[in-house]
């Protein structure tokens, strides 16, 4: 039974505090037991305290009183509560902490750690200056921007932010894949397709399309191309390298896909990102945005809270349908749709006018 079986009417100001005090407390201890792999100890069945700590190299106690309390959550089990040793307190996984495991397909323990890092803790710290200043509370600490920062100064740092984006785009592959009818695109252009993972998936969906990843990460492409040879699938997609914030090459494509794109930047980026698509697309051929899309009210709270994540690290954002038609409009295309998927994705589809 979980805190909120135990207690489903809180009074208001418990409601409060558990919004203000104690939702912070329980990401924290989730990252902490995320750093110390308790998740990936326990895959193999429940473990006693006493051989979790002896593994991780912690105080007994004070792991026990971190499990028990994020047992309260549901992200432990508990068995052995009325032994009196540690040795005889044995913790297990919950189903759907098992997602915390680093192996599991669709884990999220790189974007854990992610949250765990200094860098976020310390920009998050700033959120009252990017409010009122419109600017990202990141470069205000920092002096310099996120990805300056995490490719140059702590590299360390971005391989576990690479780490958690890849981890979290792959959780959407499938469900864009599933949700959208690639069929009728003979030649598809992945926009700042990194590693190339998504344009694979893509590929093998549909064995008679061709496929160009374009990005502008030298190692990414590299990376990419080993990818796409090891799948078979080199001699139906080209990599290039460039940036696409310059020009895109004319290779006679049907459609540009741009996923988890153009939430990273600024309304006028936007635009020059969507302008040089335009500018290699023919009339009637199509743009793809693989995106959150908020409603214009009462959106859900993860896309809402990743909403000011983009405020606080960067100058991007999510939007709404019709901040997406505008943008297309500005840029050269109609919105036709704005298709839903089982993730919360949705696909907006532009069409080059």
């Amino acid at each position: 039974m979980t805190q909120a079986d135990q207690h489903p009417q809180l009074p208001p100001p418990l409601q409060v505090l558990n919004m203000a005090m104690l939702n912070w407390m329980i990401a924290h201890a989730i990252q902490v037991a995320t750093l110390y792999g308790i998740a990936d100890l326990l895959q193999g069945g429940p473990r006693s305290v006493a051989e979790l700590a002896s593994a991780t190299g912690t105080h007994p106690d004070s792991l026990y009183r971190l499990l028990r309390a994020l047992t309260t959550v549901g992200v432990f089990a508990e068995t052995g509560t009325e032994a009196q040793g540690l040795e005889e307190r044995y913790f297990a996984q919950t189903l759907l902490y098992q997602f915390l495991c680093q192996q599991v397909p669709g884990s999220m323990y790189a974007m854990v750690r992610q949250f765990a890092s200094e860098w976020e803790h310390k920009s998050w710290d700033e959120l009252a200056y990017s409010i009122c200043t419109g600017q990202p509370a990141f470069d205000h600490v920092f002096g310099k921007n996120a990805w300056e920062y995490l490719t140059v100064d702590r590299p360390d740092e971005g391989a576990i932010f690479h780490q958690a984006m890849s981890s979290f785009s792959r959780v959407v592959d499938a469900a864009i894949i599933e949700a959208y009818d690639f069929s009728g695109i003979q030649k598809l252009m992945d926009v700042g397709g990194g590693e190339g993972a998504f344009l694979l998936a893509i590929l093998k969906a549909h064995p008679r399309m061709q496929g160009v990843l374009y990005e502008r990460a030298q190692e990414a492409t590299q990376r990419a191309k080993q990818l796409m040879a090891q799948a078979g699938v080199e001699g139906r997609c080209q990599v290039l390298t460039g940036d696409f914030m310059t020009s895109l090459p004319s290779v006679g494509i049907d459609a540009c896909m741009l996923k988890h794109v153009l939430h990273d930047w600024d309304d006028p980026t936007c635009l020059t990102i969507l302008t040089n698509c335009r500018r290699v697309l023919e009339p009637g051929k199509k743009v793809l945005i693989a995106e959150q899309v908020l409603p214009n009210s009462y959106p859900e709270p993860i896309s809402a809270f990743i909403d000011l994540e983009m405020l606080v690290n960067s100058r991007g954002r999510e939007r709404t349908e019709r901040e997406y038609r505008t943008l297309l409009e500005q840029s050269g295309f109609v919105l036709a749709r704005c298709a839903p998927t089982s993730s919360n994705d949705r696909i907006v589809e532009g069409i080059a006018v």
